[in-house]
Protein backbone atom coordinates (compact mmCIF):
# COMPACT_ATOMS: atom_id res chain seq x y z
CA UNK A 1 0.00 0.00 0.00
CA UNK A 2 1.43 3.80 -0.74
CA UNK A 3 2.16 5.86 2.22
CA UNK A 4 3.24 9.39 2.08
CA UNK A 5 5.80 10.84 4.18
CA UNK A 6 5.29 15.02 4.96
CA UNK A 7 8.77 16.44 5.31
CA UNK A 8 9.22 19.90 6.56
CA UNK A 9 11.38 22.87 8.03
CA UNK A 10 9.02 23.53 10.77
CA UNK A 11 6.38 22.37 13.76
CA UNK A 12 3.22 21.00 12.57
CA UNK A 13 0.36 23.53 12.71
CA UNK A 14 -3.62 22.97 13.15
CA UNK A 15 -3.80 24.97 10.05
CA UNK A 16 -0.38 23.31 7.52
CA UNK A 17 -2.35 19.76 9.24
CA UNK A 18 -5.88 21.49 7.46
CA UNK A 19 -4.11 22.04 3.71
CA UNK A 20 -2.45 18.66 3.52
CA UNK A 21 -5.60 17.07 4.33
CA UNK A 22 -4.46 15.01 7.34
CA UNK A 23 -7.31 14.46 9.58
CA UNK A 24 -9.51 13.31 5.60
CA UNK A 25 -6.25 10.79 5.11
CA UNK A 26 -6.92 9.68 8.49
CA UNK A 27 -10.17 8.81 8.24
CA UNK A 28 -9.57 6.86 5.33
CA UNK A 29 -6.87 5.03 7.14
CA UNK A 30 -4.41 6.25 4.25
CA UNK A 31 -0.56 6.04 5.82
CA UNK A 32 1.06 9.15 6.23
CA UNK A 33 3.86 10.28 8.37
CA UNK A 34 4.92 14.08 9.46
CA UNK A 35 8.85 14.38 9.73
CA UNK A 36 9.64 17.84 11.25
CA UNK A 37 13.03 18.76 10.90
CA UNK A 38 12.57 22.06 12.48
CA UNK A 39 15.42 21.62 15.14
CA UNK A 40 18.07 20.81 12.27
CA UNK A 41 17.93 24.34 10.47
CA UNK A 42 15.70 26.23 13.64
CA UNK A 43 16.60 25.45 16.85
CA UNK A 44 13.44 25.22 19.17
CA UNK A 45 11.08 26.57 17.04
CA UNK A 46 7.94 27.23 18.49
CA UNK A 47 4.17 28.53 16.49
CA UNK A 48 1.57 29.13 17.61
CA UNK A 49 -1.29 25.86 17.58
CA UNK A 50 1.32 23.10 16.87
CA UNK A 51 -0.19 19.89 16.80
CA UNK A 52 1.67 16.81 18.84
CA UNK A 53 0.54 13.25 17.40
CA UNK A 54 1.96 9.97 17.15
CA UNK A 55 2.41 10.46 13.23
CA UNK A 56 4.88 13.30 14.24
CA UNK A 57 8.02 12.04 13.77
CA UNK A 58 10.94 14.88 14.87
CA UNK A 59 14.71 15.19 14.26
CA UNK A 60 17.94 16.31 15.74
CA UNK A 61 20.08 16.02 12.35
CA UNK A 62 20.58 15.14 8.55
CA UNK A 63 22.29 12.20 9.72
CA UNK A 64 18.89 10.92 11.80
CA UNK A 65 17.08 12.04 8.89
CA UNK A 66 19.30 10.11 5.60
CA UNK A 67 19.47 6.94 8.24
CA UNK A 68 15.43 6.97 8.14
CA UNK A 69 15.10 7.61 4.96
CA UNK A 70 17.50 4.61 3.74
CA UNK A 71 15.46 2.67 6.38
CA UNK A 72 12.09 3.35 4.41
CA UNK A 73 10.42 1.02 1.95
CA UNK A 74 10.82 3.66 -1.08
CA UNK A 75 9.20 1.69 -3.83
CA UNK A 76 5.91 2.13 -1.97
CA UNK A 77 6.32 5.74 -0.20
CA UNK A 78 6.02 9.71 -1.79
CA UNK A 79 8.17 12.33 -0.44
CA UNK A 80 6.61 15.41 -0.26
CA UNK A 81 8.93 18.36 0.69
CA UNK A 82 7.18 21.03 2.29
CA UNK A 83 9.42 24.07 1.43
CA UNK A 84 11.23 25.48 -1.25
CA UNK A 85 14.85 24.68 -2.47
CA UNK A 86 16.50 27.48 -0.56
CA UNK A 87 20.07 26.98 -0.47
CA UNK A 88 19.99 26.08 3.40
CA UNK A 89 18.14 23.10 2.47
CA UNK A 90 20.08 21.87 -0.65
CA UNK A 91 21.42 18.79 1.57
CA UNK A 92 18.10 17.54 2.15
CA UNK A 93 17.07 17.54 -1.73
CA UNK A 94 20.01 16.27 -2.20
CA UNK A 95 19.59 12.51 0.13
CA UNK A 96 16.35 12.79 -1.36
CA UNK A 97 17.73 12.28 -5.31
CA UNK A 98 20.70 10.11 -3.68
CA UNK A 99 17.77 7.23 -2.46
CA UNK A 100 15.95 7.76 -5.64
CA UNK A 101 13.32 8.75 -3.11
CA UNK A 102 9.39 9.46 -5.46
CA UNK A 103 8.58 12.77 -4.91
CA UNK A 104 5.11 14.51 -4.45
CA UNK A 105 4.29 18.12 -3.48
CA UNK A 106 0.74 19.60 -2.05
CA UNK A 107 0.95 23.25 -2.64
CA UNK A 108 0.43 24.78 0.42
CA UNK A 109 1.05 28.64 0.01
CA UNK A 110 -2.33 30.46 0.13
CA UNK A 111 -2.83 31.14 -3.28
CA UNK A 112 -3.76 34.80 -3.71
CA UNK A 113 -2.74 37.66 -5.68
CA UNK A 114 1.40 38.86 -5.03
CA UNK A 115 2.21 42.55 -4.32
CA UNK A 116 5.48 43.89 -6.52
CA UNK A 117 7.45 45.76 -3.35
CA UNK A 118 10.62 46.96 -3.33
CA UNK A 119 10.75 46.91 0.66
CA UNK A 120 12.41 44.14 0.88
CA UNK A 121 15.05 44.34 -1.84
CA UNK A 122 15.91 48.03 0.21
CA UNK A 123 15.92 45.79 3.20
CA UNK A 124 18.99 43.77 1.74
CA UNK A 125 20.55 47.05 0.01
CA UNK A 126 21.09 48.13 3.45
CA UNK A 127 23.04 45.02 4.57
CA UNK A 128 25.51 44.64 1.04
CA UNK A 129 27.01 41.37 2.98
CA UNK A 130 23.32 39.99 3.08
CA UNK A 131 22.99 41.51 -0.88
CA UNK A 132 26.45 39.30 -1.95
CA UNK A 133 25.28 36.41 0.10
CA UNK A 134 21.78 36.42 -1.37
CA UNK A 135 23.18 36.40 -4.63
CA UNK A 136 25.82 34.03 -4.58
CA UNK A 137 23.09 31.75 -2.98
CA UNK A 138 21.24 32.10 -5.97
CA UNK A 139 23.81 31.47 -8.59
CA UNK A 140 25.02 27.97 -6.93
CA UNK A 141 20.80 27.25 -6.37
CA UNK A 142 20.83 27.90 -10.19
CA UNK A 143 23.96 25.95 -10.79
CA UNK A 144 22.30 23.00 -9.30
CA UNK A 145 19.23 22.91 -10.87
CA UNK A 146 20.78 22.96 -14.13
CA UNK A 147 22.91 20.03 -13.07
CA UNK A 148 19.52 18.00 -12.05
CA UNK A 149 20.50 18.48 -8.55
CA UNK A 150 17.00 19.01 -7.45
CA UNK A 151 14.42 16.33 -8.08
CA UNK A 152 11.41 17.56 -9.63
CA UNK A 153 7.98 15.50 -8.02
CA UNK A 154 5.83 12.88 -9.73
CA UNK A 155 2.83 14.65 -8.80
CA UNK A 156 2.01 18.30 -7.85
CA UNK A 157 -1.55 18.93 -6.08
CA UNK A 158 -2.50 22.32 -7.07
CA UNK A 159 -5.62 24.89 -5.66
CA UNK A 160 -5.74 26.69 -8.51
CA UNK A 161 -3.68 27.36 -12.03
CA UNK A 162 -1.88 29.85 -9.57
CA UNK A 163 -0.62 27.26 -6.94
CA UNK A 164 1.10 25.61 -10.20
CA UNK A 165 4.93 25.78 -9.21
CA UNK A 166 6.50 23.10 -10.98
CA UNK A 167 6.46 22.32 -14.45
CA UNK A 168 8.77 19.38 -15.38
CA UNK A 169 8.14 17.11 -18.28
CA UNK A 170 7.21 14.33 -15.92
CA UNK A 171 5.45 16.16 -13.37
CA UNK A 172 1.65 15.15 -13.21
CA UNK A 173 -0.74 18.30 -11.88
CA UNK A 174 -4.00 17.03 -9.66
CA UNK A 175 -6.09 19.69 -10.12
CA UNK A 176 -7.91 20.32 -6.31
CA UNK A 177 -9.83 22.98 -4.49
CA UNK A 178 -8.23 25.47 -1.83
CA UNK A 179 -9.04 24.57 1.11
CA UNK A 180 -11.65 27.41 2.10
CA UNK A 181 -13.59 26.70 -1.56
CA UNK A 182 -14.02 22.81 -0.07
CA UNK A 183 -15.38 24.38 2.88
CA UNK A 184 -17.79 26.23 0.62
CA UNK A 185 -18.69 22.78 -0.97
CA UNK A 186 -18.72 21.15 2.12
CA UNK A 187 -21.28 23.62 4.07
CA UNK A 188 -23.39 24.42 1.33
CA UNK A 189 -26.59 21.95 2.54
CA UNK A 190 -25.41 22.47 6.08
CA UNK A 191 -27.93 24.88 8.21
CA UNK A 192 -26.02 27.68 10.34
CA UNK A 193 -26.93 29.81 13.70
CA UNK A 194 -26.37 32.67 11.43
CA UNK A 195 -28.87 31.93 9.09
CA UNK A 196 -31.41 34.96 8.40
CA UNK A 197 -29.63 37.19 10.01
CA UNK A 198 -28.70 40.27 9.13
CA UNK A 199 -25.28 41.80 9.74
CA UNK A 200 -21.79 42.67 8.48
CA UNK A 201 -19.11 41.17 9.04
CA UNK A 202 -15.07 41.82 9.98
CA UNK A 203 -12.46 39.55 9.19
CA UNK A 204 -10.15 40.12 11.99
CA UNK A 205 -5.83 39.96 11.27
CA UNK A 206 -5.03 39.96 15.06
CA UNK A 207 -3.09 42.89 14.16
CA UNK A 208 -2.99 43.90 17.56
CA UNK A 209 -0.86 41.41 19.15
CA UNK A 210 -0.65 38.56 16.61
CA UNK A 211 1.22 36.04 17.98
CA UNK A 212 3.54 35.56 15.75
CA UNK A 213 4.72 38.96 14.80
CA UNK A 214 7.99 38.70 17.59
CA UNK A 215 9.25 35.60 15.23
CA UNK A 216 9.71 37.84 12.58
CA UNK A 217 10.81 40.71 14.29
CA UNK A 218 7.62 42.78 13.44
CA UNK A 219 6.10 45.32 16.08
CA UNK A 220 2.27 45.19 16.05
CA UNK A 221 -0.09 48.03 15.96
CA UNK A 222 -1.15 50.10 19.03
CA UNK A 223 -4.19 48.55 20.45
CA UNK A 224 -5.41 51.60 21.80
CA UNK A 225 -5.07 53.54 18.54
CA UNK A 226 -6.07 50.73 16.42
CA UNK A 227 -9.30 49.36 18.52
CA UNK A 228 -10.47 52.78 18.94
CA UNK A 229 -10.37 53.97 14.73
CA UNK A 230 -11.79 50.59 13.78
CA UNK A 231 -14.92 50.66 16.59
CA UNK A 232 -15.30 53.96 15.47
CA UNK A 233 -15.66 52.74 11.91
CA UNK A 234 -17.75 50.58 13.04
CA UNK A 235 -20.18 52.94 14.22
CA UNK A 236 -20.48 54.69 10.92
CA UNK A 237 -21.53 51.43 9.27
CA UNK A 238 -24.11 49.92 11.90
CA UNK A 239 -25.49 53.71 11.30
CA UNK A 240 -25.32 53.89 7.50
CA UNK A 241 -26.75 50.48 6.81
CA UNK A 242 -28.85 49.57 10.11
CA UNK A 243 -27.05 46.42 10.90
CA UNK A 244 -24.44 44.95 13.07
CA UNK A 245 -21.07 44.64 12.77
CA UNK A 246 -20.21 40.89 13.40
CA UNK A 247 -16.54 40.22 14.20
CA UNK A 248 -14.68 36.83 12.67
CA UNK A 249 -11.85 36.61 15.14
CA UNK A 250 -8.73 35.89 13.80
CA UNK A 251 -7.74 31.96 14.55
CA UNK A 252 -4.74 33.28 16.30
CA UNK A 253 -5.92 36.11 18.16
CA UNK A 254 -5.28 35.61 21.61
CA UNK A 255 -7.03 38.77 23.07
CA UNK A 256 -8.36 38.75 26.96
CA UNK A 257 -10.98 40.77 26.78
CA UNK A 258 -13.33 42.26 24.06
CA UNK A 259 -11.66 44.93 22.22
CA UNK A 260 -14.70 45.64 19.77
CA UNK A 261 -16.58 47.51 21.43
CA UNK A 262 -18.43 44.69 23.18
CA UNK A 263 -19.61 43.43 19.63
CA UNK A 264 -20.41 39.66 19.16
CA UNK A 265 -17.17 37.96 17.95
CA UNK A 266 -16.58 34.36 17.19
CA UNK A 267 -13.65 32.15 16.57
CA UNK A 268 -13.78 29.54 13.80
CA UNK A 269 -17.06 30.55 12.09
CA UNK A 270 -15.50 32.48 9.37
CA UNK A 271 -17.31 30.48 6.74
CA UNK A 272 -20.48 30.49 8.25
CA UNK A 273 -20.64 34.40 9.18
CA UNK A 274 -19.45 35.61 5.36
CA UNK A 275 -22.06 33.24 4.29
CA UNK A 276 -24.72 35.33 5.85
CA UNK A 277 -23.55 38.60 5.56
CA UNK A 278 -24.50 41.73 3.60
CA UNK A 279 -20.87 42.33 3.43
CA UNK A 280 -17.36 41.42 4.40
CA UNK A 281 -14.78 44.63 6.08
CA UNK A 282 -11.64 43.24 5.92
CA UNK A 283 -8.01 44.55 5.93
CA UNK A 284 -5.87 41.86 3.47
CA UNK A 285 -7.55 38.45 5.71
CA UNK A 286 -7.00 35.62 3.27
CA UNK A 287 -10.52 34.82 4.97
CA UNK A 288 -11.66 37.10 2.57
CA UNK A 289 -11.82 34.16 -0.48
CA UNK A 290 -14.99 33.43 1.52
CA UNK A 291 -16.29 36.77 0.22
CA UNK A 292 -15.19 35.55 -3.30
CA UNK A 293 -17.44 32.35 -3.62
CA UNK A 294 -20.62 33.99 -1.39
CA UNK A 295 -20.49 36.86 -4.09
CA UNK A 296 -19.91 39.95 -0.82
CA UNK A 297 -18.89 43.08 -1.54
CA UNK A 298 -15.50 44.09 0.64
CA UNK A 299 -14.79 47.28 2.18
CA UNK A 300 -10.82 47.17 2.26
CA UNK A 301 -10.14 49.02 5.31
CA UNK A 302 -6.55 50.49 7.11
CA UNK A 303 -6.09 53.26 9.31
CA UNK A 304 -2.96 55.13 10.50
CA UNK A 305 -1.49 52.47 12.76
CA UNK A 306 -1.13 49.79 9.81
CA UNK A 307 0.62 52.43 8.16
CA UNK A 308 3.40 52.43 10.61
CA UNK A 309 3.29 48.90 10.85
CA UNK A 310 4.05 48.29 7.78
CA UNK A 311 7.17 50.42 7.70
CA UNK A 312 8.43 46.89 8.16
CA UNK A 313 9.62 45.37 5.30
CA UNK A 314 7.70 42.03 6.41
CA UNK A 315 4.64 43.59 6.86
CA UNK A 316 2.70 43.88 3.60
CA UNK A 317 -0.81 44.53 5.02
CA UNK A 318 -1.45 47.54 2.69
CA UNK A 319 0.04 45.84 -0.29
CA UNK A 320 -1.55 42.60 0.09
CA UNK A 321 -5.02 44.61 0.51
CA UNK A 322 -4.60 46.63 -2.52
CA UNK A 323 -3.53 43.68 -4.53
CA UNK A 324 -7.02 42.43 -3.41
CA UNK A 325 -8.90 45.00 -3.99
CA UNK A 326 -7.47 45.40 -7.73
CA UNK A 327 -8.15 42.01 -8.43
CA UNK A 328 -11.60 42.23 -7.50
CA UNK A 329 -12.41 45.97 -8.06
CA UNK A 330 -13.37 46.82 -4.99
CA UNK A 331 -12.45 49.95 -3.01
CA UNK A 332 -9.75 50.68 -0.33
CA UNK A 333 -10.55 53.06 2.57
CA UNK A 334 -8.33 55.10 4.82
CA UNK A 335 -10.97 54.78 7.73
CA UNK A 336 -8.93 57.81 9.69
CA UNK A 337 -10.00 59.99 6.96
CA UNK A 338 -13.78 58.66 7.35
CA UNK A 339 -16.19 61.14 9.84
CA UNK A 340 -19.60 60.26 8.55
CA UNK A 341 -21.60 57.86 7.28
CA UNK A 342 -22.35 59.84 4.09
CA UNK A 343 -18.91 59.20 3.05
CA UNK A 344 -19.20 55.45 3.24
CA UNK A 345 -20.03 54.13 -0.27
CA UNK A 346 -21.46 49.99 -0.34
CA UNK A 347 -19.50 48.76 -3.78
CA UNK A 348 -21.32 46.33 -5.59
CA UNK A 349 -20.17 42.78 -7.44
CA UNK A 350 -18.75 42.07 -10.55
CA UNK A 351 -19.75 38.45 -10.90
CA UNK A 352 -17.35 37.64 -14.42
CA UNK A 353 -14.46 39.64 -11.74
CA UNK A 354 -15.57 37.24 -8.37
CA UNK A 355 -15.42 34.39 -10.99
CA UNK A 356 -11.83 35.33 -12.88
CA UNK A 357 -10.24 35.56 -9.08
CA UNK A 358 -11.81 31.80 -8.39
CA UNK A 359 -10.31 30.25 -11.58
CA UNK A 360 -6.91 31.55 -10.96
CA UNK A 361 -7.09 31.48 -7.42
CA UNK A 362 -9.09 28.88 -5.69
CA UNK A 363 -10.36 26.12 -8.18
CA UNK A 364 -10.43 24.85 -11.69
CA UNK A 365 -13.70 24.87 -13.61
CA UNK A 366 -13.09 20.75 -13.88
CA UNK A 367 -13.50 20.54 -9.70
CA UNK A 368 -15.74 23.03 -8.63
CA UNK A 369 -18.30 20.44 -7.45
CA UNK A 370 -16.25 18.08 -6.03
CA UNK A 371 -14.60 18.35 -3.00
CA UNK A 372 -11.09 17.42 -3.08
CA UNK A 373 -10.51 15.21 -0.77
CA UNK A 374 -11.77 12.55 -3.18
CA UNK A 375 -9.35 13.39 -5.77
CA UNK A 376 -6.48 13.21 -3.54
CA UNK A 377 -6.95 9.99 -2.16
CA UNK A 378 -8.42 7.91 -5.14
CA UNK A 379 -5.07 9.92 -6.93
CA UNK A 380 -2.38 8.16 -4.43
CA UNK A 381 -4.40 5.14 -4.31
CA UNK A 382 -3.85 4.57 -7.69
CA UNK A 383 -0.30 5.95 -8.09
CA UNK A 384 1.71 3.34 -9.63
Amino acid sequence: MKKVIFVSVSPLTSNLQRFLRLPSLASKGFPFEYWDLSDVFFKKLKLTKQVQADYVREFDSLAEFETAVSQTDLGSTFFDLQFAAEFRYRRVFFLIKKYGCRQIYFSCDYPSPTPKTFKKFLLHLKSPKRLLSGFFERLLLFIYHKKGAFKSPELVFAMGPSSVCYSGEKTKVIKINFMDYDDFLNSQNKTSDFDGRQYCVFLDQGLAGHPDQPTRGVKGVSSDIYFGTMNRFFDLIEKKCNTNVVIALSPKAQYKQNFFGGRECHKDKTNELVKNALFVISHASLSMDYAVVYNKPVLFVYESEIIKYCRHPFAQTIEYMKCFARELHMPVINIGHVSSDDQIVLPKVNGQVYNNYKYKYMTWPETENTPSDSIILQTLQNAV
